[in-house]
């Protein structure tokens, strides 16, 4: 269970957060200004703070005995100052000193009631200078985003017993869990990224609620989605960076794949020949794959702390072609096989993509392209498939030491699914072989090139005039023979390039 820092840590740390977002001399001038105003952080950062989480949020600050005009001219003199709506009280300030984007809220106690459609911005809201501050964090999701900080008298205010959800590691709704949900679909999403990102259980009456109401994100309104394709990708896409084991558990426990991507419910009841996966289905296969990422061996393999994204997402989706390309036993095809699985599975993991718009949002270290990612699939038979002793130099740079990835993303995804398959013997020691032949082509294309792949000597231009060709699919052959030797480390100038070209025959 996470450790919970002290009030003085608390403080220090708060403190130290303030100076970062350049806010520091406005809270400090706040109370000369309004004597009788309170002032009081709140939100996830206060969780954030209190777990020492290193990704804290954005600070969001309430104001209380301050009308909202004399806020506006008083934020005004340090900064840029929108205002949010006249009702909803909730001003976005930038500081002058602040980085690009970097915005704060300062918002007047509020209280919302939902219009009943689930929709995140469907509220009616009233802001109240007056309004007591219980009565604005009553509003929020779960007891752990219920906190505040009071910046007068240095304390925190816990109204919904969240610290002790935080110390015993649960996900709580404030009051009743359905109520929470049926107001805004999205929390359903929210939940099951904390749960993974906090790796903490999900309390059980929120859990029933959530189970019961998760088909609702797919419901829309005037033919749009009420929850944006935009809000579920942001919190898959965070989920399963932050633990893809973990994400995949929440969303197939909770029925989430069921409602957002059948493809991977359908994995369940795909069944597989035994030589190839005594583990069973698919499902279960993508399971042992995911645990295989998190693993003591993936660490020692591949030497990182944190597995790359396209990685998780390209062994998540690396076999949902199966159910679509699966054949049935016969007495010619006496084993099921799954031809043209991973092609399927990247068309697949494109509509995915697109429908889920996981393009849409961009952080640290997730930006997720479709053709990418797709790539990755449609290319995650290849090691197990071909001989790396046969595999030409060109073949190590083109799956291997592309731009696109780091040189080892197929290789991890390769690793995965050895690790995540239950084969007989001589079929494990094949694959083994041919990935450790991959690993061994890759480190030493790597010592012979150690500031990287060499750029090409010579051009296409230079193919016509030295062999007197004209444009067409020779020159690309030319091209071709000419990057193999380079790469086998035989033509290192311009002048050798030229004088092999001489002496080549393109048919």
């Amino acid at each position: 269970m996470p450790k919970i820092l002290s009030t003085k840590q608390l403080s220090r740390t708060v403190e130290a957060e303030i100076r970062k977002n350049k806010v520091n001399n406005l809270v400090g001038q706040f109370f000369k200004n309004f004597p009788q105003g309170e002032l009081f952080l709140v939100g996830g950062i206060v969780r954030d703070i209190l777990t020492d989480r290193e990704n804290k949020g954005d600070l969001d600050f309430v104001v209380r005995n301050v009308q909202a005009e004399q806020l506006e001219k008083f934020l005004s003199k340090f900064g840029a100052v929108n205002l949010v709506g006249k009702n909803f009280g909730v001003f976005k300030f930038k500081s002058r000193d602040a980085r690009k984007n970097n915005f704060v809220d300062f918002a007047l106690p509020r209280t919302e009631h939902s219009l009943g459609t689930g929709a995140y911005r469907d509220f009616k809201i009233q802001s109240n200078p007056k309004l007591r501050l219980k009565d604005d964090l009553a509003r929020r999701d779960l007891t752990i985003n219920a906190l505040a900080w009071d910046l007068k008298s240095k304390k925190l205010i816990d109204y919904f017993n969240g610290v002790n959800d935080l110390r015993a590691g649960i996900i709580r709704a404030v009051g009743q869990p359905k109520k929470r949900f049926l107001e805004d679909f999205s929390r359903m999403a929210r939940v099951l990224r904390l749960a993974t990102e906090l790796n903490f259980t999900i309390e059980r009456r929120t859990w029933n609620a959530l189970k019961k109401l998760i088909r609702l994100l797919n419901k829309k309104k005037c033919g749009q989605f009420i929850v944006p394709r935009e809000t579920l990708a942001k919190e898959f896409l965070k989920s399963f960076y932050a633990d893809p084991l973990q994400a995949f558990e929440w969303w197939d426990a909770s029925e989430t794949f069921d409602v957002l991507i059948p493809e991977i419910s359908a994995l369940k009841l795909c069944a597989q020949p035994k030589i190839f996966h005594a583990e069973g289905s698919a499902e279960k296969h993508l399971h042992l794959a995911l645990r295989a990422l998190l693993s003591d061996d993936f660490k020692k393999e591949f030497g990182q702390s944190k597995i790359p994204l396209y990685v998780s997402l390209g062994v998540l989706f690396h076999d949902i072609g199966k159910p679509k390309t699966k054949t049935k036993k016969s007495p010619r095809n006496p084993r099921i096989t799954f031809p043209a699985h991973a092609q399927i599975g990247a068309k697949m993991t494109r509509q995915i993509v697109k429908k889920l718009k996981l393009e849409s949002y961009k952080a640290a270290d997730i930006d997720i392209e479709a053709k990418k990612l797709s790539w990755l699939v449609e290319n995650h038979m290849f090691i197990l498939k071909n001989d790396p002793k046969e595999a030409r130099w060109t073949t190590i740079e083109q799956y291997f030491m592309q731009k696109d990835f780091p040189k080892d993303y197929l290789l991890q995804m390769s690793f995965c699914d050895i690790e995540g398959s239950r084969m007989g013997a001589r079929i494990a020691n094949l694959y083994q072989l041919h990935y450790l032949g991959y690993k061994e082509r890759m480190w030493k294309l790597a010592r012979r090139f150690p500031q990287g792949l060499p750029k090409k000597l010579i051009s296409g231009d230079d193919i016509k005039r030295v062999l007197k060709i004209g444009p067409g699919p020779k020159i690309a052959q030319a091209l071709d023979l000419l990057r193999e030797e380079q790469l086998a480390g035989k033509i290192k100038t311009k002048s050798q390039a030229l004088a092999f070209l001489k002496n080549i025959e393109i048919k």
